[in-house]
């Protein structure tokens, strides 16, 4: 139970950690003019997922 434990918290560390990496780099690959744009679009897929996750029936 401990490495079960112990490995849920190491990936929810690691996904936070590579979610801000993600958006950190977003506006060294984006041009000014098209910041705002991807960054919109990376958070309307986010809302999107979250939406699909939230509907999900419970137990599955």
């Amino acid at each position: 139970m401990v490495q079960l434990c112990t490995a849920t918290a190491l990936v929810g560390v690691a996904a936070v950690i590579a979610e801000v990496a993600y958006l950190a780099c977003v506006p060294m690959l984006m041009d000014r003019t098209r910041l705002v744009q991807a960054q919109s679009l990376l958070e309307l897929r986010r809302r999107a997922h979250w939406q699909r996750v939230r509907s999900w029936p419970p137990g599955w």
